[in-house]
């Protein structure tokens, strides 16, 4: 099974196929890490552009409070997106740090069913990288499913602490960098719209 192609695809193609080059459709990894703002609204932009393609989405989010951002709420109200908040937020508590890792245990086994379900086209795995660098979870398994992934559909990891490994097997890798971020630089709020 292939990838619907869009008009922009299909354009693009049609100007390669003098190449001699193979032109091909297949699911994409894309890596946004890095310590800057906007790799979970980048990953969230390639959502709202599949499901605008009638392509089924799903999200994991591991870092979720016990509210959904705007972005999951508006993904959320679309019949084709599924979005799964686990971690309760993750807490460095001692005493809560054994519910986080169920809390992560059950995110993992979420995300690893979207994977394997052919009906996904794309899926967001949001702060997946936070886990595996705080030692919720083991790199090695995440590793081994992302290599292993369905190749007819996209997968698209945002986080800090994002594993030199994951961004050098991405087929897209940005790494966001601060340059300048209104809380600590100018002690101003979260604003909506911009940040939530």
């Amino acid at each position: 099974m292939t990838l619907d192609i869009s008009i922009h695809a299909r354009q693009w193609a049609a100007s390669q196929s003098a190449s001699t080059h193979k032109v091909e459709t297949t699911g994409l990894l894309v890596v946004f890490g890095g310590n800057g703002k906007g790799k979970s609204t980048a990953a969230f932009g390639m959502a709202q552009r599949a499901l605008l393609h009638n392509l089924r989405v799903g999200v994991v989010r591991f870092l979720s409070g016990p509210e959904l951002s705007s972005d999951a709420r508006a993904l959320g109200k679309h019949a084709l997106c599924d979005v799964k908040e686990f971690g309760g937020g993750c807490s460095w508590d001692a005493t809560r740090r054994i519910a986080d890792k169920g809390e992560v245990a059950a995110g993992w086994r979420e995300a690893k069913r979207m994977l394997d379900d052919p009906t996904y086209k794309m899926v967001i795995l949001d702060d997946l990288s936070w886990i595996i660098h705080h030692g919720y979870l083991d790199i090695d398994t995440v590793s081994r499913a992302l290599r292993a992934r369905r190749r007819d559909a996209h997968v698209v990891l945002a986080g800090r602490y994002m594993p030199h490994e994951w961004m050098d097997m991405a087929d897209m890798a940005t790494e966001m960098r601060q340059v300048s971020h209104p809380y600590p630089n100018k002690a101003i709020a979260p604003q909506a719209g911009v940040d939530f």
